[in-house]
Formats: structure tokens, C-alpha cells, sequence
């Protein structure tokens, strides 16, 4: 299964976008939470603990995406099983079509293509057996697909797709910190300066 294809199936199967969504909040939400918990520890520099969030939080990102991996590959895998099962019951009688076919060697073969030494043989093969052959293909490629999921270079193509948007909101962050701590230096939350009406 080619790339292209993969991420189509991916797009179009998976609500990709309510899953980078949910992804996206959980990730806020844990930034909150980070900075509620190193507030609690009595680190109250804003520019020191809001930037230290943010690449926290960035942390639980990956976590968030390795987790959505083995979801995908779990569901992956639960569709493979399904596909295999589903081509052993279209075509339980190969082995023994075989086996019968090894056992009369000496036999001229009878297919829908006409008598001959077995060049004839199109027969035996109806739209359910090429259907079952086609999900085997299919289960075979995403069994190694959902392996690559399992890939250790899974973090780098993550850090590679996301290293200029975590530098923008550090960078912002960190600027935004600086100016809110020149001005309010004493300041611990900035929901302080909304709650006073400063």
C-alpha cells in the first residue's frame, strides 16, 4: 500500500481532523494544568513557568500522538482480523481443491475455459474467491503499515512536522511573559490582571 493511499484511508476512515482536535485541546488543557501544578510549587515567575508549560505540555503532545498511534494500529489490526476471517469464509475449499486436484494429476482438468492439461482452470475461480484474495493483499499491507506505526523515528517525523509551530507559541509565550512581568512585575496569573480590571 503506497503512502498516498495510506493517508487516504487514514483521512477518509479515521475522523482525522475530530482526532487532531481532540488531540490539540487535551494538549491546552494540559498546559494548564502543568502551569497550575508549578504555580503550586511556588514557581510564580510567569516568564520562567508559562514557556516551561508550553514545552511541557509539548511533551504530553507526543504522548497524546503515540497513544493515538496505538489506536490506529489497534483498529488496524482488529480490520486485518476481520478481512482474514472474511476470505476463509469465502473460499474454505481451496486446500481441498488442491488436494483433489495433486491427487488426479493424471486427470484432464475441467474449468469454464474448456478441457486442457489445467490451462482451462478460470472455473475455479468466481468474484467471491478474487474478493477473498484481494482483502488478503489488503490485510497483508496494513499489517505493515500498522507495524511502521511502531517505527522509533515516529518522534522525529512528529518534531520535524512541529518544531516551527512549538517555536512560534514558545517564542510568543515567552515574549508575551516578559512584557506582562516588565509592567506587573509581582504578577502570579494573568487572570489576576483581568480580575482587577488593571
Amino acid at each position: 500500500m503506497k503512502k498516498d493511499r495510506f493517508v487516504h484511508m487514514i483521512k477518509h476512515r479515521f475522523f482525522l481532523r475530530f482526532h487532531m482536535a481532540l488531540i490539540l485541546i487535551a494538549t491546552g488543557l494540559s498546559g494548564l494544568a502543568v502551569s497550575k501544578l508549578l504555580l503550586l510549587v511556588d514557581l510564580d515567575n510567569i516568564v520562567i513557568r508559562y514557556p516551561l508549560a508550553v514545552l511541557l505540555s509539548y511533551g504530553m503532545f507526543f504522548l497524546f500522538i503515540k497513544l493515538w498511534l496505538v489506536y490506529l494500529r489497534s483498529t488496524a489490526l482488529e480490520r486485518i482480523g476481520k478481512l482474514v476471517d472474511t476470505a476463509g469464509d469465502v473460499i474454505p475449499d481451496v486446500p481441498d481443491v488442491i488436494g483433489n486436484a495433486a491427487a488426479r494429476a493424471g486427470e484432464v482438468f475441467r474449468g469454464a475455459g474448456g478441457g486442457s492439461g489445467g490451462g482451462g482452470a478460470s472455473g475455479l475461480f468466481s468474484a467471491s474467491t478474487a474478493e477473498a484474495a484481494f482483502q488478503c493483499v489488503l490485510a497483508g499491507s496494513l499489517l505493515k503499515s500498522a507495524r511502521r506505526m511502531d517505527a522509533p523515528d515516529w518522534i522525529g517525523g512528529v518534531f520535524r512536522a512541529t518544531w516551527i509551530p512549538l517555536a512560534v507559541v514558545l517564542g510568543i509565550t515567552w515574549i508575551g511573559a516578559a512584557v506582562i512581568h516588565a509592567y506587573y512585575p509581582n504578577l502570579v496569573k494573568i487572570s489576576d490582571i483581568l480580575s482587577s480590571g488593571r
